[in-house]
């Protein structure tokens, strides 16, 4: 009789353990939630959509959002600065596509990428807010959000926050323009919506087509004047480079950054963002074993090396990265390599081997990190 007493309390003590732990994930506090600003003014608890499908990177070190789990419509969606006490730091490839019944969006502060199509065709929303965090965000990913509400400034629409709403330059007013006026605060351009636009009007300078505004006409760094050239020199104004720009060029020899100029670095060959410390451009001769820690979009894209190996300081890479090329063999990823874009390799046609010194392939990569060609992954 003692002993099934003691077994029914113990029992009764477990499932008491569980109700305190799932109550206190959801909140930390006993309250009537009334938010303002996705911030309870109660008790100062964030707001959170519930049923969001994370998945915990190899590290343990954060979490990717895949999408939802639940049938409910939801009209607002609030992506977490955090999950499980863990940072939530990407967005994955498709995961609020087609979602029709999303009208605001509020990413928080922490996220570094918002991936391919992730919020495709979300027709509804009207309000966004995405974090200065961000270090990509893919072209497509607010492709067709037709309702989808911009902070307009000198031909260009831009997404942010309450801090920097200008932070991304999501598209322009229309592809007839023929100037843009960048606003000083954009960090980042959706290159693609720059590409339709058929009668800008550019400032030339070491080589280089610039977009920028009245004040500094060299914000922007573009698309080059001559596809032959193999000397870069990021002008002293310059605060983003278009990494195709660089990256199109048939021969990359040397790349400087002016004196003077806080927002890159060059180091073993590679062309740093000073920000978030991601690679933008590599020469053909470059050391990945240097301090930055990411590999940005189309970084390396047609360069002429046969081998690479990602060294142990990168936790990133971007899409298209090493893309196209053609005379690359052989690769080896270190197991430091939390996130992998779309078509890294997409295009390298000789490449045999690639090495990974994960375990396994981790499942929050993209689905298509490794692009058209037919390498064995060991």
């Amino acid at each position: 009789m003692k002993k099934n007493f003691v077994k029914i309390l113990a029992l009764f003590l477990n499932l008491l353990l569980v109700f305190s732990i799932f109550t206190a994930s959801a909140c930390k506090k006993d309250c009537t939630h009334v938010y303002k600003d996705y911030v309870c003014t109660l008790c100062g608890c964030n707001y959170y959509t519930e049923g969001l499908v994370y998945t915990l990177n190899e590290s343990g070190t954060g979490y990717v959002v895949r999408g939802k789990d639940f049938a409910t419509n939801l009209e607002e969606l609030f992506i977490p600065a955090t999950h499980k006490n863990l940072p939530v730091t990407d967005i994955a490839e498709n995961a609020f596509k087609d979602e029709k019944h999303i009208k605001v969006l509020n990413i928080a502060d922490g996220v570094k990428t918002i991936g391919e199509s992730a919020f495709y065709n979300c027709v509804n929303i009207v309000k966004a807010r995405i974090p200065s965090t961000l270090i990509e965000i893919d072209e497509s990913a607010f492709l067709n959000c037709i309702s989808l509400k911009f902070n307009s400034y000198g031909n260009a629409k831009y997404l942010g926050n309450e801090v920097n709403p200008y932070f991304y330059m999501a598209s322009v007013d229309s592809y007839l323009i023929d100037t843009i006026d960048i606003h000083v605060r954009c960090k980042m351009i959706n290159q693609q919506s720059i590409d339709e636009c058929k009668d800008l009007k550019y400032s030339e300078n070491n080589g280089f087509y610039y977009l920028g505004s009245i004040v500094n006409p060299y914000i922007y760094l573009a698309k080059p004047v001559s596809l032959s050239q193999t000397q870069v020199l990021i002008d002293y104004n310059c605060s983003i480079v278009n990494p195709k720009a660089i990256s199109m060029l048939e021969s990359v020899e040397q790349i400087t950054s002016h004196v003077g100029n806080g927002y890159f670095r060059v180091e073993k060959g590679c062309l740093i963002d000073n920000q978030n410390n991601s690679i933008i451009a590599g020469c053909e001769v470059f050391d990945l074993d240097n301090s930055a820690t990411s590999i940005g979009p189309y970084a390396f894209m047609c360069r002429n090396f046969t081998e690479v190996s990602i060294s142990n300081n990168i936790t990133s890479i971007g899409k298209g990265a090493f893309s196209n090329c053609e005379n690359l063999t052989d690769v080896t990823i270190a197991k430091s390599v939390i996130r992998m874009g779309a078509n890294v390799f997409d295009g390298c046609e000789k490449l045999q081997n690639i090495v990974l010194k994960h375990d396994k392939t981790p499942n929050y990569w993209h689905s298509n990190w490794k692009g058209n060609n037919s390498a064995i992954v060991s």
